[in-house]
């Protein structure tokens, strides 16, 4: 049901949801039945590739960006609707949500394309900046949070493999 090729997936247990993007910028959702799924809503999302897409932990909320466009867009899933749009003043690439499913202040973890910089923003408002981690000496390759630790692994082009602390932020 995608024009151009799909290139990530990712799923929301709880709210059973399936979202796919593709490389001409689109989002599609997609509702997991007890037989197979449903189709639900396309979005254009970016002005292109979408290089990075996290659900946050409670399931409620996705959140795309784009090396193409500069931006961060958080959507609610539920509701099928961006609630977000934040310009960003850097090239993103990577994007995760680092926020424990009860923690109301949702914040997210935006890597730099070039380079190893980790922005960390609030997911609400403005997504004004919070704080920079520089853990990396090169461009991030991989994001992912673990919530039952509280933290953050984090992957560079050169193989560098950093755990850090979301709370503390590596400090």
């Amino acid at each position: 049901m995608h024009r151009d090729i799909v290139d990530q997936v990712n799923s929301s247990l709880e709210t059973d949801f399936i979202i796919t993007t593709s490389l001409e910028g689109n989002i599609k959702f997609w509702k997991k039945n007890y037989i197979g799924i449903e189709f639900v809503k396309q979005l254009k999302a970016h002005q292109g590739k979408i290089s990075g897409m996290s659900v946050s932990k409670s399931g409620l909320y996705l959140a795309t960006c784009s090396y193409k466009d500069e931006s961060l867009k958080i959507f609610d899933i539920s509701n099928f609707d961006m609630i977000h749009f934040i310009k960003l003043s850097f090239i993103p690439y990577h994007c995760e949500f680092i926020s424990k499913m009860k923690n109301p202040n949702l914040e997210i973890a935006v890597t730099e394309k070039d380079s190893g910089n980790i922005h960390i923003l609030k997911a609400e408002g403005k997504g004004d900046l919070y704080k920079t981690v520089k853990i990396h000496q090169h461009p991030i390759t991989a994001i992912k949070y673990n919530e039952d630790f509280d933290t953050v692994v984090s992957t560079d082009n050169s193989g560098m493999i950093e755990y850090w602390h979301s709370n503390t932020l590596g400090i």
